[in-house]
């Protein structure tokens, strides 16, 4: 099934905001299936998602850690 990719961005935003905070974003989106599957940029990293619509389950795995080199 065809699906736009706002639909996708939107069905796939909620689950990442309730896990990561409101401040994360969806920066890619793939259809396949019933998976949705694609990047999104959370705080302090880069994930890798895959979000079945039918269990409603997102899976996450980093891809990349930022962290802070502050040195005093």
């Amino acid at each position: 099934m065809l699906q736009s990719t706002e639909s996708l961005r939107m069905r796939v935003s909620g689950p990442l905001n309730q896990g990561f905070g409101p401040s994360a974003k969806v920066l890619t989106v793939e259809a396949h299936g019933r998976d949705v599957r694609g990047l999104a940029l959370c705080p302090g990293k880069v994930v890798r998602y895959v979000f079945n619509a039918q269990s409603r389950r997102l899976l996450t795995e980093d891809i990349l850690i930022l962290k802070s080199s502050r040195t005093l």
